[in-house]
């Protein structure tokens, strides 16, 4: 992936987030008067802004449903940290799998000279 389609895809993540935080805030600027402040907060503490953007779309989904998140912040924090590690669980399962695959392409090439 070339560094222009990466900056686009960060710009359209943003946009996206900003765009949940705001019709969030439309509708409760009571409750949701912080979410901005999350959203730095959640990227200084190094989540990828898909990730943010995942928890955020998971809160505006229970809102849609009718089931008010009474603590958004902590909603939210374990939110984006399950998808984290579900994340690293991913990396790694896959990474494991591409490192056996490698060892193998390895022995058979050595096997078939």
């Amino acid at each position: 992936m070339g560094e222009g389609s990466e900056k686009k895809i960060i710009a359209e993540q943003v946009r996206a987030i900003l765009a949940i935080v705001d019709r969030l805030f439309h509708k409760d600027p009571a409750r949701f008067n912080k979410l901005l402040v999350w959203v730095n907060w959640a990227n200084s503490k190094g989540f990828a802004n898909e990730m943010i953007l995942q928890a955020l779309q998971s809160l505006e989904a229970k809102e849609e449903n009718k089931e008010p998140v009474v603590a958004c912040w902590p909603y939210l924090t374990r939110a984006v940290e399950k998808i984290a590690q579900e994340r690293q669980h991913d990396h790694y399962k896959h990474g494991d799998l591409n490192q056996v695959k490698d060892i193998l392409r390895e022995v058979f090439r050595e096997v078939m000279g």
